[in-house]
């Protein structure tokens, strides 16, 4: 099954999954990516054990490496570059992603209404403008337009339902 979970992690197996990935999100021959997610096992269990991480740090084992990654909010970033940024869809009063979705695609212009939806809006243009190289949102099926569904690209965006994978 090519969708398989895969446990066993060496770095001939590792180039191929990156390899994969690039081509799924087209940033194959991107400058620089290919030294930001190169095959690194010098990262032991002792490292870890001796580093002191803070709550919001989720490290993950594959075979004998770790993979560390950083979960924060969209205030603690302000002012930093990442290589890449996954902006998660959540719920104050109403779903973020959702009411801003026709801005994020481009499909709509008009002046937004409400305090809420232009708070939205400085917050996700201060998500928008960290990453470097890759940047993705990440949100319900159900509260995406329907129109768009389907589509390969829309809006200078490469959309992708994770759930037909």
């Amino acid at each position: 099954d090519q969708h398989a979970l895969v446990t066993t992690l060496d770095e001939i197996k590792w180039n191929e999954l990156v390899s994969e990935c690039l081509r799924f999100i087209n940033l194959q021959g991107l400058a620089g990516i290919a030294d930001f997610i190169c095959f690194d096992n010098d990262a032991t269990r002792q490292d870890l054990e001796n580093a002191v991480y803070g709550s919001n740090i989720v490290t993950t084992l594959v075979e004998d490496r770790y993979i560390v990654n950083e979960v924060t909010t969209i205030h603690a970033v302000k002012g930093e570059t990442h290589a890449a940024t996954l902006v998660l869809e959540t719920k104050f009063h109403e779903f973020d992603a959702e009411s801003l979705v026709d801005y994020i695609l481009g499909s709509t212009v008009k002046k937004p209404k409400g305090v809420r939806k232009i708070k939205f809006m400085k917050q996700f243009y201060v998500a928008f403008s960290r990453p470097t190289n890759l940047l993705c949102l990440a949100m319900d099926k159900s509260r995406f337009p329907e129109e768009h569904i389907g589509k390969g690209e829309y809006g200078g965006w490469k959309i992708v339902d994770l759930t037909q994978l």
